[in-house]
């Protein structure tokens, strides 16, 4: 490894970390628009010797500041992820990043350098602020959380290098921010004790500037290597997940994803479950760790080998038939839960629960904070070995269940259906796209739309953010939440449209699907207090407007189109402006007035409890001319706002965010917004910006 020499902040290479002399410490930090790097660092050494200079008078301030306080602490020797690494070396940087964690716990002292914090939040009376040390993006970042677990001793400076304490001094301020339990940031406990998922939701809330390092900045916490390949995207962390499977047998990291009761899909079970191969939540691993945001918010997944004893607070009715059946198992020598990595998927040797032919649970011998929890199935209809069939996770849109204690979720053990042990195959990822939001990851109505450029609509695919506001406009405390991939929230609502599409029959699309949890019982809340509420949009041609056009110019009627509308006058779908103003749809080379076309957007908000789920395909929002119309919209943008629902707690079906106030209603704004498609010249096709929703309470 190399080191800088804290007295000329000079490169030193050591072959081992535990062989430097008197120890060294490390630097902690945000990087900047700019950073010294090794071969920089290399060149101005040699230009200080020629000229008689110490290079450290010549470094970032950054550099020179934690030089000149490890020399005080009489350290001589400091690592600086910036300019210590080669990253021009595919060898060494790889060799780096695996070792990284182990530099970090070998080191004598840690300076967690908090840019963002004046050096007042120390204080005088010795009073720590804590709104400025929480809001630091230092608790953001992904590379913070080993640099934050591994030392032994963290020490945090201000941006002006004052000292504010260590790690130990605000254990439990910290474990407000990160979540990470106060005995292993005092190192009372150590963190291989807790289980993968527990560890893993400490990223959840945590960005990288590369994709990849969602990954590679958790290889250490869970003693793992793997090759450092910086281009393959997210590929990183499902290898990530392979590599900790073959490591551990704890199955908790299979538990991430949207949470349900065990009665919620015990009543839902009679029903028809159907799956798609589009959501992330019906494979076995994660494509990030934000996923793992649930098992951090109170309700942290553990795993007890089987015949571990039961803690006393787990006394739910799944939880016995979990004991039950891993205790009878053990007596046959069945054995604990298995799972093996093999080219046709990841094969599982487990207890199954069948609740209905299309509906299982799988016990893995975890529990939560409320009790037994387990991962809900549903049997793969392209299956083609009865003998070990294949399984998709999440059933009625639930995935992992568990059993909350409440006396009502209840029942009978000999009312349960008898756990079978069973093998399986389940899909570990999905198929790799190069595009994760290319036309076959989309519904095939978004993927008609956006391959052709005859279609009077197409669709933009941009991500989106979802942030948590107030009323006025003010964030909310918490993380923001991240953004969600296209292909998780626009999904056909219909019948996909066949190529060819000339805006009839119109198409309608879910662009968001979320759900409340009432604090009480209220009209049009179930039992369970869940209220699943979907946005749609629906995207049509105007045939009325047409044909009044054409009544209006004294022109025959040509009927449905059957040509590409080539140009604005030869196509039969084109309209007067009603208010015969130039827009960015009209044309004002029409001997009539200018010309529009009649597009026209609706928006549909529907509720649904637990007895009546979103359906495949509800009807076609209608439409009203003109207020329907883009054309007539300012700018063809229009805003809307819905109030959901009062005295409620939301929860989005993908990401946690922030609880509700205790009162106030919840208003979903956002903005529609068109353009014209410029791969038409004739300007028929219009361009959907995907809306940025916004939560306003």
């Amino acid at each position: 490894m190399w080191l800088l020499s804290t007295d000329r902040a000079e490169l030193h290479y050591f072959s081992s970390p535990d062989q430097v002399p008197g120890g060294y410490a490390i630097l902690s930090h945000l990087w900047d628009d700019h950073e010294l790097s090794l071969r920089e660092l290399r060149a101005l050494t040699t230009e200080c010797a020629q000229m008689g200079t110490n290079p450290r008078d010549r470094v970032p301030r950054k550099l020179r500041m934690a030089c000149t306080l490890a020399r005080q602490h009489g350290y001589a020797w400091l690592w600086a992820d910036t300019c210590c690494i080669d990253k021009t070396s595919q060898t060494e940087l790889s060799e780096a990043l695996n070792a990284m964690f182990r530099f970090y716990a070998l080191s004598a002292i840690c300076y967690a350098y908090l840019r963002d914090v004046p050096s007042d939040s120390s204080a005088a009376n010795g009073v720590f602020f804590h709104a400025d040390f929480t809001r630091s993006l230092w608790h953001r970042r992904g590379w913070t959380l080993p640099e934050l677990l591994a030392p032994k001793l963290v020490v945090f400076l201000s941006s002006d290098w004052k000292v504010l304490g260590t790690k130990s001094d605000h254990a439990t301020l910290l474990h407000d921010i990160t979540r990470i339990p106060v005995p292993i940031l005092r190192g009372e406990q150590d963190m291989a004790e807790l289980s993968v998922a527990q560890r893993m939701s400490w990223a959840a809330n945590r960005e990288t500037t590369r994709p990849e390092d969602e990954a590679y900045c958790l290889m250490g916490i869970f003693g793992v290597n793997m090759p450092v390949l910086y281009g393959e995207g997210e590929k990183a962390f499902y290898r990530l997940q392979e590599a900790i499977m073959k490591t551990t047998s704890d199955p908790s990291l299979f538990f991430w994803g949207p949470v349900g009761t065990y009665k919620a899909i015990l009543s839902r079970s009679h029903r028809e479950s159907s799956h798609n191969h589009i959501s992330v939540d019906s494979y076995l691993l994660a494509p990030s760790p934000t996923l793992f945001k649930s098992v951090g918010d109170g309700s942290g997944v553990n795993y007890a080998p089987p015949m571990a004893p039961a803690p006393p607070h787990h006394k739910s009715v799944l939880w016995k038939v979990v004991c039950k059946a891993f205790v009878k198992s053990s007596r046959r020598q069945v054995g604990a839960p298995t799972f093996t990595i093999t080219p046709r998927g990841i094969l599982v040797h487990t207890a199954l629960v069948k609740l209905s032919s299309t509906c299982f649970l799988a016990l893995f011998s975890c529990s939560d904070a409320h009790g037994a929890t387990a991962l809900a199935l549903t049997p793969c209809p392209s299956s083609f070995d009865p003998h070990h069939p294949i399984y998709h996770f999440g059933a009625h849109g639930i995935r992992r269940v568990s059993q909350l204690g409440y006396l009502r979720d209840r029942v009978n053990l000999d009312e349960l259906p008898k756990p079978r042990w069973k093998s399986f195959y389940v899909i570990p990822k999905p198929p790799f796209r190069a595009d994760p939001d290319s036309p076959r990851s989309l519904s095939l109505s978004v993927a008609v739309m956006n391959t052709t450029i005859t279609s009077p609509f197409r669709i933009d695919l941009p991500s989106v953010a979802i942030p948590n506001k107030r009323a006025d406009g003010t964030a909310t405390s918490g993380p923001r939440p991240p953004s969600p991939r296209l292909s998780q929230l626009v999904s056909p609502a219909v019948s996909p449209i066949p190529f060819g599409w000339m805006g009839n029959p119109p198409v309608t699309l879910k662009l968001y699907e979320g759900r409340f949890i009432g604090r009480k019982r209220t009209k049009g809340v179930d039992a369970d207090g869940a209220l699943t509420y979907c946005l749609y949009v629906t995207l049509g041609i105007c045939w009325d407007a047409q044909r009044a056009q054409h009544a209006s110019d004294g022109t025959a009627e040509h009927g449905s189109p059957s040509h590409s509308p080539s140009s604005p006058r030869s196509s039969p779908l084109s309209g007067r402006d009603p208010d015969s103003r130039s827009s960015p749809l009209s044309s004002p080379g029409s001997p009539t007035g200018p010309i529009v076309f009649p597009h026209w957007a609706a928006v549909s908000m529907r509720f649904y409890d637990t007895t009546t789920p979103p359906p495949a395909e509800p009807p076609a929002a209608p439409h009203s001319c003109p207020g329907d119309h883009i054309s007539t919209w300012p700018e063809l943008k229009k805003r809307f706002s819905v109030e959901l629902a009062p005295d409620a707690r939301t929860r989005h079906s993908l990401y946690e965010h922030a609880p509700l106030p205790a009162r106030g209603p919840t208003i979903m704004d956002f903005e529609l917004s068109f353009a014209p498609c410029a791969l038409n010249p004739a300007g028929w096709t219009l361009v959907m910006r995907y809306p940025r929703v916004d939560f306003y309470y």
